[in-house]
């Protein structure tokens, strides 16, 4: 009679023997065990927390995207960095200042300004590493930041293309990384992916 135990276990003797190396193997290698596997795991207690919580393929792209963002806002804040003279006198002269103003004051606010995206990128690039992380462990509060986050980069992004703050290359780049967060969007809200972060269950009194 078939036992239904891989690798021709024959008894619960042999199981605890070895005990160890089969917790290893459904802990550590949860994308080699196939179905039959894993239910044996589960069956003899072994814990397996890693199969269940697997992220779908369907989240790859996601993560991908996430990291296509990021990579394109380090690029832009560099630019902006290395080119920055030149960007604050095109700011300054789409300013029309009134006569009388503190040019060198506007200048040198506009340039921390440019200095500030690096600092921000930075504390991005440190938010999406726990973000990617908890992700890939089903949090649902981190595929609604991701959302939220999104949504807002698309906003600001459309806020800088049209007030023509910045010259025409830096506008096709923001334009390109806003196809990026659309794509990043329609990837996040797949039915398979939204599956992967269900909402709590309700408690009852």
């Amino acid at each position: 009679m078939g036992s239904g135990r891989p690798d021709g276990i024959a008894n619960v003797d042999e199981v605890r023997a070895r005990d160890r190396p089969i917790r290893m193997n459904c802990a550590f290698d949860a994308n080699k065990i196939d179905d039959r596997s894993a239910e044996w795991c589960d069956d003899f207690g072994v814990t397996n927390a890693a199969a269940h919580h697997a992220p779908p393929p369907e989240l790859r792209p996601v993560v991908t995207l996430l990291l296509v963002n990021l990579a394109l806002s380090a690029l832009l804040a560099i630019l902006l960095v290395v080119f920055h003279t030149s960007l604050v006198d095109y700011q300054i002269g789409r300013m029309n200042l009134p006569p009388g103003t503190d040019v060198e004051g506007v200048r040198t606010g506009l340039t921390a300004s440019l200095w500030s995206r690096v600092a921000t990128v930075a504390v991005i690039a440190v938010v999406y590493t726990f973000i990617i992380r908890s992700l890939r462990r089903g949090r649902r509060r981190s595929w609604i930041r991701i959302i939220i986050l999104s949504v807002v980069s698309l906003l600001a992004i459309l806020y800088l293309i049209l007030s023509g703050q910045y010259p025409v290359w830096v506008r096709v780049e923001q334009i390109v990384q806003a196809v990026v967060l659309v794509g990043l969007l329609w990837a996040a809200t797949r039915p398979a992916v939204r599956a992967h972060f269900p909402k709590a269950a309700a408690t009852t009194a």
